[in-house]
Protein backbone atom coordinates (compact mmCIF):
# COMPACT_ATOMS: atom_id res chain seq x y z
CA UNK A 1 0.00 0.00 0.00
CA UNK A 2 2.15 2.87 -1.28
CA UNK A 3 -0.31 5.64 -2.20
CA UNK A 4 -0.60 7.26 1.24
CA UNK A 5 3.09 6.77 2.19
CA UNK A 6 4.09 8.33 -1.14
CA UNK A 7 1.77 11.28 -0.48
CA UNK A 8 3.26 11.70 3.02
CA UNK A 9 6.77 11.65 1.54
CA UNK A 10 5.87 14.39 -0.95
CA UNK A 11 4.17 16.36 1.83
CA UNK A 12 7.29 16.15 3.99
CA UNK A 13 9.55 17.45 1.21
CA UNK A 14 7.10 20.25 0.38
CA UNK A 15 7.06 21.19 4.08
CA UNK A 16 10.86 21.37 4.14
CA UNK A 17 11.07 23.58 1.06
CA UNK A 18 8.32 25.99 2.12
CA UNK A 19 9.59 26.41 5.70
CA UNK A 20 13.19 26.93 4.58
CA UNK A 21 12.15 29.51 1.98
CA UNK A 22 10.13 31.40 4.58
CA UNK A 23 12.91 31.32 7.18
CA UNK A 24 15.70 32.40 4.82
CA UNK A 25 13.57 35.11 3.25
CA UNK A 26 12.15 36.76 6.36
CA UNK A 27 14.89 35.95 8.88
CA UNK A 28 18.12 36.85 7.04
CA UNK A 29 21.31 35.51 8.59
CA UNK A 30 24.88 35.88 7.35
CA UNK A 31 26.39 33.13 9.50
CA UNK A 32 26.83 29.91 7.54
CA UNK A 33 26.87 27.67 10.64
CA UNK A 34 23.56 29.14 11.83
CA UNK A 35 21.97 28.62 8.40
CA UNK A 36 23.15 25.01 8.24
CA UNK A 37 21.83 24.37 11.76
CA UNK A 38 18.43 25.82 10.81
CA UNK A 39 18.33 23.64 7.69
CA UNK A 40 19.00 20.46 9.64
CA UNK A 41 16.47 21.37 12.33
CA UNK A 42 13.87 21.77 9.56
CA UNK A 43 14.93 18.38 8.11
CA UNK A 44 14.51 16.83 11.55
CA UNK A 45 11.04 18.33 12.00
CA UNK A 46 10.08 17.10 8.53
CA UNK A 47 11.24 13.56 9.30
CA UNK A 48 9.40 13.64 12.64
CA UNK A 49 6.21 14.86 10.93
CA UNK A 50 6.52 12.12 8.32
CA UNK A 51 7.02 9.48 11.02
CA UNK A 52 3.98 10.62 13.02
CA UNK A 53 1.73 10.65 9.94
CA UNK A 54 2.97 7.22 8.83
CA UNK A 55 2.41 5.82 12.32
CA UNK A 56 -1.16 7.18 12.42
CA UNK A 57 -1.90 5.77 8.97
CA UNK A 58 -0.35 2.41 9.89
CA UNK A 59 -2.57 2.06 12.97
CA UNK A 60 -5.73 2.78 10.98
CA UNK A 61 -4.63 0.52 8.14
CA UNK A 62 -3.77 -2.30 10.54
CA UNK A 63 -7.27 -2.27 12.03
CA UNK A 64 -8.81 -2.67 8.57
CA UNK A 65 -6.63 -5.68 7.77
CA UNK A 66 -6.56 -7.22 11.22
CA UNK A 67 -7.21 -10.94 11.44
CA UNK A 68 -6.74 -13.45 14.22
CA UNK A 69 -4.12 -16.12 13.66
CA UNK A 70 -3.11 -18.91 15.96
CA UNK A 71 0.43 -17.83 16.73
CA UNK A 72 3.09 -19.54 18.77
CA UNK A 73 4.64 -17.70 21.68
CA UNK A 74 7.93 -17.13 19.89
CA UNK A 75 6.39 -15.78 16.69
CA UNK A 76 6.91 -12.13 17.61
CA UNK A 77 10.54 -12.80 18.58
CA UNK A 78 11.10 -14.72 15.35
CA UNK A 79 9.52 -11.87 13.38
CA UNK A 80 11.83 -9.36 15.08
CA UNK A 81 14.82 -11.56 14.26
CA UNK A 82 13.76 -11.84 10.61
CA UNK A 83 13.39 -8.07 10.34
CA UNK A 84 16.78 -7.45 11.97
CA UNK A 85 18.51 -9.92 9.67
CA UNK A 86 17.40 -7.78 6.72
CA UNK A 87 17.52 -4.31 8.25
CA UNK A 88 20.86 -4.43 10.11
CA UNK A 89 22.96 -5.04 6.96
CA UNK A 90 21.03 -2.27 5.20
CA UNK A 91 21.63 0.09 8.12
CA UNK A 92 25.36 -0.73 8.12
CA UNK A 93 25.53 -0.13 4.36
CA UNK A 94 23.97 3.32 4.81
CA UNK A 95 26.33 4.13 7.69
CA UNK A 96 29.33 3.07 5.62
CA UNK A 97 28.08 5.11 2.64
CA UNK A 98 27.64 8.17 4.85
CA UNK A 99 31.08 7.68 6.41
CA UNK A 100 32.80 7.35 3.05
CA UNK A 101 30.88 10.35 1.72
CA UNK A 102 32.18 12.37 4.68
CA UNK A 103 35.70 11.07 4.07
CA UNK A 104 35.42 12.02 0.39
CA UNK A 105 34.25 15.52 1.33
CA UNK A 106 37.29 15.95 3.57
CA UNK A 107 39.69 14.37 1.07
CA UNK A 108 38.82 16.24 -2.12
CA UNK A 109 39.91 19.80 -1.16
CA UNK A 110 43.24 18.53 0.16
CA UNK A 111 44.01 16.49 -2.96
CA UNK A 112 43.01 19.39 -5.22
CA UNK A 113 45.44 21.60 -3.32
CA UNK A 114 48.14 18.97 -3.96
CA UNK A 115 47.31 19.26 -7.68
CA UNK A 116 48.30 22.93 -7.52
CA UNK A 117 45.00 24.72 -6.88
CA UNK A 118 44.30 27.18 -4.10
CA UNK A 119 41.87 26.25 -1.33
CA UNK A 120 39.15 28.64 -2.54
CA UNK A 121 39.44 27.44 -6.14
CA UNK A 122 39.31 23.82 -4.94
CA UNK A 123 36.08 24.45 -3.03
CA UNK A 124 34.62 26.25 -6.03
CA UNK A 125 35.41 23.32 -8.32
CA UNK A 126 33.88 20.83 -5.87
CA UNK A 127 30.73 22.94 -5.65
CA UNK A 128 30.41 23.24 -9.42
CA UNK A 129 31.20 19.62 -10.23
CA UNK A 130 29.52 17.71 -7.38
CA UNK A 131 27.03 20.21 -6.01
CA UNK A 132 25.72 21.44 -9.36
CA UNK A 133 26.69 19.31 -12.40
CA UNK A 134 26.31 15.96 -10.64
CA UNK A 135 23.00 17.09 -9.10
CA UNK A 136 21.64 17.91 -12.57
CA UNK A 137 22.49 14.45 -13.89
CA UNK A 138 21.24 12.52 -10.84
CA UNK A 139 18.06 14.50 -10.21
CA UNK A 140 15.85 12.19 -12.37
CA UNK A 141 16.92 9.30 -10.11
CA UNK A 142 13.98 10.29 -7.91
CA UNK A 143 11.98 8.22 -10.41
CA UNK A 144 14.12 5.18 -9.61
CA UNK A 145 13.79 5.74 -5.87
CA UNK A 146 10.01 5.72 -6.22
CA UNK A 147 10.22 2.65 -8.43
CA UNK A 148 12.41 0.87 -5.88
CA UNK A 149 9.79 1.34 -3.15
CA UNK A 150 7.43 -0.71 -5.32
CA UNK A 151 10.00 -3.11 -6.76
CA UNK A 152 11.53 -4.50 -3.54
CA UNK A 153 8.32 -5.82 -1.92
CA UNK A 154 7.06 -7.02 -5.31
CA UNK A 155 10.19 -9.11 -5.94
CA UNK A 156 10.27 -10.37 -2.37
CA UNK A 157 6.64 -11.49 -2.63
CA UNK A 158 7.23 -13.26 -5.95
CA UNK A 159 10.37 -14.96 -4.61
CA UNK A 160 8.43 -16.19 -1.57
CA UNK A 161 5.94 -17.80 -3.95
CA UNK A 162 8.75 -19.21 -6.15
CA UNK A 163 7.21 -17.33 -9.07
CA UNK A 164 10.50 -17.00 -10.96
CA UNK A 165 8.80 -16.11 -14.24
CA UNK A 166 7.29 -12.96 -12.68
CA UNK A 167 10.61 -12.12 -10.99
CA UNK A 168 12.53 -12.33 -14.28
CA UNK A 169 9.88 -10.37 -16.14
CA UNK A 170 9.87 -7.59 -13.54
CA UNK A 171 13.67 -7.42 -13.42
CA UNK A 172 13.91 -7.06 -17.20
CA UNK A 173 11.23 -4.36 -17.16
CA UNK A 174 12.93 -2.20 -14.53
CA UNK A 175 16.41 -2.67 -16.01
CA UNK A 176 15.17 -1.55 -19.44
CA UNK A 177 13.37 1.40 -17.84
CA UNK A 178 16.48 2.45 -15.87
CA UNK A 179 18.71 2.07 -18.93
CA UNK A 180 16.41 4.13 -21.17
CA UNK A 181 16.13 6.82 -18.48
CA UNK A 182 19.92 6.89 -18.16
CA UNK A 183 20.34 7.16 -21.94
CA UNK A 184 17.79 9.98 -22.08
CA UNK A 185 19.57 11.87 -19.29
CA UNK A 186 22.92 11.30 -21.05
CA UNK A 187 21.63 12.73 -24.34
CA UNK A 188 19.96 15.72 -22.70
CA UNK A 189 23.01 16.42 -20.55
CA UNK A 190 25.38 16.20 -23.51
CA UNK A 191 23.26 18.39 -25.81
CA UNK A 192 21.97 20.94 -23.32
CA UNK A 193 24.52 20.87 -20.48
CA UNK A 194 25.31 24.57 -20.75
CA UNK A 195 21.63 25.55 -20.87
CA UNK A 196 20.76 23.33 -17.90
CA UNK A 197 23.48 24.92 -15.78
CA UNK A 198 22.25 28.38 -16.69
CA UNK A 199 18.59 27.49 -16.15
CA UNK A 200 18.89 25.67 -12.82
CA UNK A 201 21.89 27.28 -11.11
CA UNK A 202 22.33 30.46 -13.20
CA UNK A 203 25.91 29.41 -13.92
CA UNK A 204 27.37 29.87 -17.40
CA UNK A 205 30.31 27.44 -17.34
CA UNK A 206 28.82 24.15 -16.11
CA UNK A 207 28.44 22.70 -19.60
CA UNK A 208 31.74 20.79 -19.71
CA UNK A 209 31.13 19.26 -16.28
CA UNK A 210 27.54 18.26 -17.08
CA UNK A 211 28.56 16.69 -20.38
CA UNK A 212 31.41 14.79 -18.75
CA UNK A 213 29.20 13.28 -16.03
CA UNK A 214 26.30 12.70 -18.43
CA UNK A 215 28.09 9.77 -20.08
CA UNK A 216 28.08 8.01 -16.71
CA UNK A 217 24.30 8.34 -16.26
CA UNK A 218 23.30 4.91 -17.71
CA UNK A 219 25.76 3.14 -15.39
CA UNK A 220 24.69 5.13 -12.33
CA UNK A 221 21.01 4.50 -13.00
CA UNK A 222 21.46 0.79 -13.73
CA UNK A 223 23.61 0.22 -10.64
CA UNK A 224 21.02 1.96 -8.46
CA UNK A 225 18.12 -0.15 -9.71
CA UNK A 226 20.28 -3.32 -9.62
CA UNK A 227 20.92 -2.67 -5.95
CA UNK A 228 17.16 -2.47 -5.36
CA UNK A 229 16.71 -5.73 -7.29
CA UNK A 230 19.24 -7.46 -5.04
CA UNK A 231 17.41 -6.09 -2.01
CA UNK A 232 14.19 -7.60 -3.33
CA UNK A 233 16.00 -10.92 -3.88
CA UNK A 234 17.16 -10.93 -0.25
CA UNK A 235 20.84 -10.27 -0.93
CA UNK A 236 21.45 -7.56 1.67
CA UNK A 237 24.69 -9.14 2.89
CA UNK A 238 26.03 -9.22 -0.65
CA UNK A 239 25.19 -5.53 -1.08
CA UNK A 240 27.03 -4.82 2.17
CA UNK A 241 30.15 -6.64 0.94
CA UNK A 242 30.23 -4.85 -2.40
CA UNK A 243 29.57 -1.47 -0.76
CA UNK A 244 32.60 -1.86 1.49
CA UNK A 245 34.88 -3.04 -1.33
CA UNK A 246 33.91 -0.35 -3.82
CA UNK A 247 33.88 2.41 -1.22
CA UNK A 248 37.54 1.64 -0.51
CA UNK A 249 38.26 1.54 -4.24
CA UNK A 250 36.55 4.90 -4.69
CA UNK A 251 38.64 6.53 -1.95
CA UNK A 252 41.88 5.12 -3.39
CA UNK A 253 41.04 6.32 -6.92
CA UNK A 254 40.05 9.78 -5.71
CA UNK A 255 43.23 10.05 -3.65
CA UNK A 256 45.38 9.25 -6.70
CA UNK A 257 43.52 10.88 -9.59
CA UNK A 258 42.38 14.18 -8.08
CA UNK A 259 45.96 15.09 -7.15
CA UNK A 260 47.10 14.86 -10.79
CA UNK A 261 47.27 18.47 -12.13
CA UNK A 262 46.00 17.53 -15.61
CA UNK A 263 42.96 15.72 -14.15
CA UNK A 264 42.09 17.41 -10.80
CA UNK A 265 38.28 17.56 -10.35
CA UNK A 266 37.66 15.30 -13.36
CA UNK A 267 39.11 12.53 -11.21
CA UNK A 268 35.72 12.44 -9.47
CA UNK A 269 34.00 11.74 -12.79
CA UNK A 270 36.54 9.07 -13.78
CA UNK A 271 36.04 7.41 -10.39
CA UNK A 272 32.28 7.41 -10.94
CA UNK A 273 32.73 5.77 -14.33
CA UNK A 274 35.01 2.99 -13.10
CA UNK A 275 33.29 2.16 -9.81
CA UNK A 276 29.76 2.20 -11.24
CA UNK A 277 30.76 0.01 -14.19
CA UNK A 278 32.48 -2.52 -11.91
CA UNK A 279 29.72 -2.62 -9.31
CA UNK A 280 27.14 -2.95 -12.08
CA UNK A 281 28.96 -6.01 -13.45
CA UNK A 282 29.06 -7.52 -9.96
CA UNK A 283 25.37 -6.82 -9.37
CA UNK A 284 24.42 -8.35 -12.72
CA UNK A 285 26.44 -11.45 -11.91
CA UNK A 286 24.71 -11.85 -8.55
CA UNK A 287 21.25 -11.32 -10.04
CA UNK A 288 21.96 -13.91 -12.73
CA UNK A 289 23.33 -16.35 -10.17
CA UNK A 290 20.19 -16.10 -7.98
CA UNK A 291 17.83 -16.59 -10.91
CA UNK A 292 19.82 -19.46 -12.46
CA UNK A 293 19.99 -21.42 -9.22
CA UNK A 294 16.30 -20.79 -8.60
Amino acid sequence: NILIPAFIDVLEKAFRIIILLIIFKYIPNNYIDTNITIAYIVFFIGELLSYILLLIYYRFDKKEHYCTIDNKEDDSIQLLFNVLVISVPLMIVELISSSFHTLTTLLLPRRLIVSGLSYNVALELIGRFMGMALSIITFPMVILFSLSSLLIPDLASSMAKDDIYTVKKRIIQVLVMAFLLGILVMIIGFLFGENLGRLIFKEKDLGSYVRFIAFCAPFIYLSQISRSILNGLGKQKMIFTYSVIFSFLQIIMLYILVAVPQINIYGVGITLYVTNMLILLCYFREIRRVLVFK
